[in-house]
């Protein structure tokens, strides 16, 4: 008895010790998501940089077919025929006009000796189409990352409008509870009271709308990275705010992941083009064969037969088509030059223009900044000069409704502005250093080289999109 009271103790104070530790480990923060770790998800699970990975695995498989075409090609052939053949002056009389089971076996040797450099220009090309497929995975890297790092910035935007749209609430109730106790008192008209309610129910619909749009950023937000969004951490400012348009534009060019896709594709052109002249020159090969049959063409018994040699081919007239065909490649050239010097120009004005949004972006947020503190002040000289009796109700509500959108517009401004850089960054190729991300193993080449969403209410409020 003594000893079972004695386990019964030690068992008792265990599960104590479990349930306390249970206690503790649910009770300690739960761990909020930063950027990084954002960008990180992303690129390790979006869909779309699988889809390019494996693109890019699909272009090696297309370098080993042209290197394949540098070695000999080995085949053979049998065949099992009933044959009959009437040649009374070719096959003696015995066996002539005889039913005979023709039985053939044979191996055919070939080996390219010259072919014009078209394997060469193949093998050079599915080269460059490697280079450009992988940098298309950096280039879908950079841009998924982008993407988490505007859902992330639009999250904890959206978050922060609500709480605004929040505390919009509870201001207008505590207008609407002054409003009341002046109408009881005789001091205010019942129309006071009804346009306060009015501004209420206005202030609620915006909140429902909000709320509506918080739960579309982050269905985008686990659309892009991969979960919902927890909480979240503040959003640092990268270290290349402070390096300079010029610098930008300069990194940009050298280091954006399309425009180096665009100048592999120039490289593929100039190749295919060149493969394409292989046509004007001859094909020569060596060849041999081995046959071995019975009972063929008539004759009865084993067959053997060994032949080997240097066999040429030149196309000398085909109508000017490898003429066309290489006018075309050429061409073809030149519109990838084209194509990458568009880019080129699309690069330069989206820095320019994300550039413009950040650095103008820190006048408008300081220009907020100061109207809310006036606005601030103004509704408390109105909610002064109202219980005075010198203010109407509406002057009142609608210094508050300004303060509002002051608010809520420097939210978004902070926002773009914000994200304003993150853009620059990824157009200058630098997102995934940033946070230290790595790219797919399919990301290293071989050679070096949303509209506005408008808010019902009295508000007429507009949430513009981050780009």
């Amino acid at each position: 008895m003594r000893t079972y009271s004695k386990f019964g103790r030690y068992w008792l104070r265990a599960a104590v010790l479990c349930a306390l530790a249970f206690l503790i480990a649910d009770s300690s923060p739960v761990h909020a998501q930063t950027l990084g770790d954002a960008v990180r998800r992303a690129v390790a699970t979006n869909p779309a940089i699988k889809s390019a990975s494996a693109n890019r695995r699909a272009r090696n498989y297309e370098l080993d077919q042209a290197n394949g075409r540098l070695l000999p090609q080995l085949s053979m052939n049998s065949s099992l025929q009933a044959q009959q053949i009437d040649r009374p002056l070719g096959i003696g009389a015995a066996f002539n006009d005889t039913l005979r089971a023709r039985r053939e076996v044979s191996v055919q040797l070939r080996q390219v000796v010259f072919d014009g450099w078209d394997r060469a220009n193949q093998i050079y090309r599915s080269e460059a189409r490697i280079d450009s497929a992988a940098l298309r995975v950096l280039a879908s890297s950079e841009a998924v990352g982008l993407d988490a790092v505007e859902t992330y910035i639009d999250v904890l935007r959206h978050r922060r409008l609500l709480h605004l749209a929040a505390a919009n609430i509870r201001r207008h109730k505590e207008i609407l509870s002054l409003v009341n106790v002046r109408y009881k008192g005789g001091n205010s008209p019942v129309s006071d009271v009804d346009q306060t309610r009015e501004r209420l129910a206005g202030a609620r619909a915006v909140h429902a709308e909000i709320r509506t749009a918080l739960q579309t950023a982050e269905a985008r937000y686990a659309q892009v990275v991969g979960v919902r969004p927890g909480k979240l951490r503040s959003i640092p400012t990268p270290h290349h705010a402070r390096e300079g348009l010029r610098n930008a534009i300069n990194t940009g060019l050298a280091r954006n992941s399309i425009l180096l896709a665009l100048k592999s594709d120039i490289v593929e052109a100039e190749h295919e083009r060149n493969q394409s002249k292989s046509a004007y020159y001859p094909q020569v090969y060596l060849e041999g064969e081995a046959v071995y049959g019975r009972d063929i063409d008539g004759t009865p018994g084993r067959s053997r037969e060994l032949r080997g040699g240097v066999v040429l081919s030149w196309s000398l007239f085909d109508g000017k088509v490898r003429t066309a065909r290489v006018g075309e490649l050429s061409e073809r050239v030149v519109q990838r030059v084209a194509d990458l010097e568009k880019r080129e120009r699309d690069v330069i004005q989206q820095i320019e223009s994300a550039w413009a949004k950040y650095t103008n972006g820190h006048a408008r947020v300081a220009a907020l900044k100061s109207q809310e503190a006036s606005n601030s002040k103004i509704i408390r000289t109105y909610l002064d000069e109202y219980q005075l009796s010198k203010r109407s109700i509406l002057d009142v509500l609608d210094a508050e409704n300004t303060r509002f959108r002051v608010r809520f517009d420097l939210s978004s401004a902070s926002a773009i502005k914000r994200f304003a850089i993150y853009q620059v960054v990824a157009l200058t190729g630098q997102l995934l250093d940033t946070f230290g991300v790595e790219a797919p193993k399919e990301a290293v080449p071989l050679t070096d080289i949303a509209p506005a969403r408008s808010l019902g209410g009295n508000h007429d409020l507009v949430i513009q999109p981050l780009r």
